[in-house]
């Protein structure tokens, strides 16, 4: 490190620590928003943010004469990316360039080559301009710079370019008939200072474009052709309905516009423009609006979530959401000379104000259902997802201890093999006295079977009787069937003969079509049956008689006489010659999807809003 202190001028600073004026010099990518006829397209673009700001800095000065102080009404840029050459014409007043005594220079030579030079220093409005250097140290960076003033029926033109110092031209002031008035500037970046001078045109094209939404009364030309809006939504979203916010404080006017599912890979994304400067990094405005929004609508709906059982959070809201915004503002204040970011920190609270207002959400939720509906979809994918990790976790963990109760087959072709779930220990116990042990199995239900509909997975494994029929067949909770693995190649459903019993079989189908539909697919042999048992059983000696539900009319008590017997309502008044007969002759009734088990175990079971009115109108109550 040399120990020699080195002066420099302001010309030979901008150019060597070009990053304190105008940004960084190497190249940046980040995505931002493009526009075609059909709105705002995210794409990624790679540009140098320090030749981004050259631009925009000679932009501002121009937008500041004829939006902030009202003199003007167009704007003309062009843009060659191909020699890297800008000109920015505005029709103005004219920057003045009256002879200066003081400086011994004219005003607009003063201004371009002197930093802290400028005419925003006072109360700036809604200038761009904050500093006074930008104009004076894009000079300084290009290979040449040329301004082409009219004002009071004289022109004024000045070069200058790029030398050890820079040099400055003698300007050319001559008088004019023309009643315009304005100013261009024309310069050409130097390759000496930006080694790499990436901006794709098509980023610049954008920009021209937000130039025009923001300011409909200014007329904008880029490279010859009027860029011309249809105005805000029209532009937009002509094929969406964005939700819009407005914010309306003395110096503060801010818009919003939320548009849902507008990022396909569900990320959020917001894009801003101040004063018609696009805000890459956001600002204390946008921040206060994502905090105020997503915290405001999740306190809307958690009398909805408490409802459903679930509990959207911030990401739920966010994800794939597109937060536009426009704002006009008196004085704002960035982070740095590149003005990627607002950093008034009153505009964050003028924004928490209106946020505030909890029947502002509850429009939101009113006028929006179908977005508030996809919420909840990605909540419950959400929960699904997080339960199912935890499910599998514990799944796996109890898959090897011992299932309670359950007589297994132990036949080695599983396929063969038949699990009976009965209603109750005393049914199983019957059955498992006259089985075949090499193919019948039975586990006993004990307990209340969970209405499965609409519950998460986590709340169904909870169920001790559920989970020990899923380890008792082999399934696996989230994945599809593969019969060849499961430890039974059929289910009988064998409950007792009354409408307990028939709901509790019911119960089960809706248990087992809920998670593993495919069980039920008629394309395959049926897994899932019902088994039926005889409901009258007349004994004389050793013979055995049997009537079943669907025959029950055909018997008549007085052509039994002299016999014994039995109404077998319940599963245990099976005796275990009975169960030999019923193994041997099985009385099954398959149960497949029909094309319409999925609407039918909905119209039983779901809870939702208006679910017990269609079943009244079903049984006809």
């Amino acid at each position: 490190m040399s120990d020699r202190i080195e002066k420099l001028s302001d010309f030979q600073h901008a150019r060597r620590r070009t990053e304190m004026y105008l940004s960084s010099r190497d190249p940046h990518t980040q995505t931002v928003l493009e526009y075609d006829p059909s709105g705002p397209v995210p794409v990624e673009r790679t540009w140098v943010p320090a030749v981004f700001t050259a631009f925009r800095e000679i932009l501002d000065n121009a937008l500041d004469e004829v939006v902030a102080h009202g003199h003007g009404d167009r704007i003309d840029v062009t843009y060659n990316p191909e020699t890297m050459e800008f000109s920015v014409q505005d029709n103005g007043r004219g920057i003045p360039f009256d002879w200066d005594e003081t400086h011994r220079m004219h005003l607009a030579t003063l201004a371009m080559t002197e930093t802290k030079a400028g005419r925003n220093f006072g109360d700036r409005g809604e200038t761009r301009g904050l500093n006074g250097v930008g104009a004076s140290v894009v000079n300084f960076c290009s290979e040449w710079f040329q301004i082409e003033i009219t004002r009071d029926k004289m022109g004024f033109e000045q070069r200058f370019h790029e030398g050890d110092e820079l040099v400055i031209e003698e300007p050319f002031i001559f008088p004019t008939d023309s009643k315009k008035t304005g100013t261009t500037v024309r310069f050409k970046l130097s390759p000496k200072v930006f080694h790499d001078m990436r901006l794709p045109e098509s980023f610049i094209r954008a920009r021209m474009f937000e130039v025009a939404l923001c300011y409909p009364g200014l007329k904008v030309f880029y490279n010859g052709q009027r860029v011309a809006p249809k105005g805000v939504e029209a532009s937009l979203f002509p094929n969406r309905k964005p939700i819009h916010i407005a914010i309306d404080e003395p110096d503060f006017q801010s818009r919003f516009w939320l548009v849902p599912n507008f990022m396909a890979d569900r990320s959020e994304f917001s894009h801003s423009l101040v004063n018609a400067i696009p805000v890459f990094n956001g600002g204390t405005h946008i921040d206060a609006f994502k905090r105020g929004f997503f915290s405001g609508l999740l306190s809307a709906l958690e009398r909805e979530s408490k409802r459903r059982k679930l509990a959207p959070n911030r990401s739920d809201v966010a994800d794939g959401l597109l937060i536009y915004n426009i704002t006009q503002m008196k004085a704002p204040q960035f982070d740095s000379q590149s003005k990627t970011r607002l950093i008034n920190e009153n505009v964050g609270k003028l924004v928490t104000k209106t946020l505030d207002d909890p029947d502002f959400f509850k429009k939101v939720i009113r006028a929006n259902p179908e977005w508030i509906e996809a919420i909840y979809e990605r909540c419950a994918e959400r929960t699904m997802k997080r339960d199912a990790a935890d499910v599998d976790r514990e799944f796996k963990k109890k898959k090897r201890e011992k299932i309670e109760d359950l007589e297994d087959a132990c036949g080695v072709d599983r396929s063969k093999c038949i699990l009976f779930l009965g209603e109750g220990k005393s049914a199983i116990s019957g059955m498992v006295s006259a089985r075949d042990p090499d193919i019948h199995g039975g586990l006993p239900l004990r307990g209340k079977i969970m209405n499965v509909y609409g519950q998460s997975l986590k709340t169904i494994m909870a169920s001790d009787v559920l989970n020990k029929i899923i380890r008792a067949i082999g399934l696996v909770p989230n994945q599809r069937v593969n019969r060849h693995a499961l430890r039974y190649g059929r289910v009988y459903l064998t409950t007792d003969a009354d409408e307990d019993g028939k709901n509790i079989a019911a119960l089960l189908v809706n248990f087992f079509y809920t998670l593993w539909p495919d069980l039920f697919d008629p394309a395959k042999p049926p897994f899932i049956y019902v088994f039926d048992t005889p409901l009258i059983i007349a004994v004389k000696g050793k013979q055995r008689k049997y009537w079943y539900n669907e025959d029950y009319d055909q018997f008549d008590p007085e052509e039994w006489k002299g016999w014994e017997i039995t109404r077998a309502k319940g599963l245990a008044a099976l005796k275990r010659e009975d169960w030999k007969y019923v193994l041997a002759n099985p009385k099954l009734r398959p149960i497949v999807d029909d094309g319409h088990l999925k609407e039918a175990l909905e119209l039983i079971f779901s809870q939702a809003s208006g679910a017990a009115d269609r079943r009244k109108e079903w049984i006809g109550l």
